[in-house]
């Protein structure tokens, strides 16, 4: 009896190309520096090189909180591989209970989504998320880039 196997892998990864931005229905455009009101809807369209060949482009919707803080914020978009993953490194920053950590893990991006992350900073100088978004990609993605936003 004779038996062979042979082990493939099968992985696609994917690397940020472009990042376009849509305001409430507005045309889709390059920014690095944005202004918005509170109650704007925004879409952020990202493409991807693939490992494979080609370019997958995905959406997400990012509406701004009608009670978002007015000033400066940071609008991060990427690949979910690209995000710090704080709980492994400080689990206290993740919540004080079990079910606060596992929530926290839950609705953290993973590295196979597209992810917008619209956050500022409290007094104290630390992260303050406004909201996020993430849609699934299906493969491990990776890279990001950060627009300015200005919330009015």
């Amino acid at each position: 009896m004779t038996i062979s196997t042979k082990v493939t892998t099968d992985l696609s990864n994917l690397t940020l190309k472009n990042v376009l931005v849509s305001r409430n229905g507005g045309p889709f455009r390059s920014v690095s520096n944005l202004g918005v009101n509170r109650g704007d809807v925004l879409r952020v369209r990202a493409s991807f090189t693939s490992s494979h060949g080609g370019t997958v482009t995905q959406e997400v919707p990012l509406a701004i909180p009608n009670n978002a803080p007015r000033g400066s914020a940071d609008l991060f978009v990427g690949g979910g591989a690209a995000i710090s993953r704080f709980c492994f490194f400080d689990p206290k920053s993740c919540g004080d209970s079990f079910n606060q950590i596992l929530h926290n893990l839950e609705t953290t991006p993973q590295n196979n989504d597209l992810a917008a992350i619209l956050s500022t900073f409290d007094n104290q100088g630390n992260t303050v998320n406004i909201n996020q978004a993430a849609t699934h990609l299906g493969a491990y993605a990776n890279g990001s880039t950060d627009i300015s936003v200005t919330i009015h």
